[in-house]
């Protein structure tokens, strides 16, 4: 049975209890709910690929404060990924940096770990407690859509024997984080997330519009987020031009989905089995919370999903990129 834990009390006490068992909890981070455990924990660490159903060559995101000595866990770091660091955490930016002092369970082997610190309160006293970096990926079977709250997360976990989540409330930002790589003083993005390319670029930065992401993942270029991933249990249909909807027609209960635009043209559901969703038109952010809640409670309504893209501008593109691995 899992134990859903306020954050009150001795709360701490009993996530460190679960902790020194070798079992991870599900914590709120301010992208979505993780599935964290201590690296110094092998164990524990091993019980979230086996909760995850997530093969161990697919690499963890590791988690630590901003005001640790980050020397202790990375060999190096440039001038650019000090900058980065420095303008972007705590936050949803993570970094590939040369590791240090961090077991390979957790990078499936390689010599660099994916880095991040989260701006979450609950997740960084869990931090200050246990003293150590936590790997934590979202807290989901691997290819489902990740939870951004704790009844999410129990509803996929659950079943599957986690033991405990601290429920923290609803994700404020509702998508992963940014993954970023520094090559040759430019930034590679390996995952699109909710820190945007345009505001990396405001801040001064520059992005290696040549680098392929999808590219490299099939090449053997293997980071957490890549692959096929954030899939409803109900098959889901990606569509860019939106007079496309008109000539669809199916005699399955649809869902037809509509993201941010306003202005196009014959989006009426075609019987009375179709139900029509717009998500939030003005606060991308909100759109993209509600995007993981739609299709998880679409899973259960409908037997197809239809999807009108959206721009390829901000955090449009990363919610495309959540489409496109969805629609896999």
């Amino acid at each position: 049975m899992t134990s859903i834990l306020k954050p009150e009390g001795d709360w701490l006490s009993k996530v460190e209890e679960f902790f020194n068992n070798d079992e991870p909890v599900a914590l709120p981070t301010e992208t979505v709910y993780g599935l964290a455990a201590p690296i110094s924990r092998p164990k524990a660490i091993a019980k979230i690929f086996d909760l995850k159903n997530r093969p161990t060559f697919n690499p963890l995101i590791v988690h630590l404060k901003k005001d640790w000595d980050i020397f202790n866990w990375v060999e190096k770091l440039t001038d650019v990924e000090s900058r980065l660091i420095e303008k972007f955490w705590p936050g949803p930016l993570s970094l590939v940096l040369p590791k240090k002092n961090i077991p390979d369970i957790c990078t499936a082997s390689s010599k660099l770990v994916v880095l991040r610190a989260p701006k979450n309160k609950i997740f960084e006293q869990v931090l200050d407690g246990y003293g150590v970096p936590l790997a934590a990926p979202s807290a989901n079977t691997s290819t489902r859509l990740s939870p951004t709250t704790a009844i999410r997360v129990q509803e996929d976990l659950g079943e599957r024997g986690l033991k405990a989540i601290v429920d923290g409330g609803r994700s404020s930002e509702g998508l992963e984080s940014t993954i970023v790589q520094v090559v040759n003083e430019k930034l590679r993005i390996l995952r699109e997330g909710a820190l945007s390319d345009e505001e990396l670029v405001l801040a001064g930065f520059e992005i290696d519009k040549s680098y392929q992401s999808q590219v490299a993942a099939a090449s053997g270029d293997v980071m957490p987020g890549q692959g096929k991933h954030y899939a409803p249990l109900v098959p889901l249909v990606v569509m860019d031009d939106p007079q496309k909807w008109v000539s669809y027609h199916s005699n399955k209960k649809l869902l037809f989905l509509k993201i941010l635009e306003s202005d196009a043209p014959g989006l009426k559901p075609f019987n009375q089995k179709a139900q029509f969703v717009v998500l939030s038109q003005n606060d991308l952010k909100e759109a993209a919370f509600e995007l993981f809640e739609t299709l998880r409670l679409a899973e259960t309504e409908v037997e197809q999903i239809v999807v009108l893209k959206t721009k390829d501008i901000g955090l449009g593109r990363a919610i495309n990129d959540r489409l496109r691995r969805a629609n896999g």
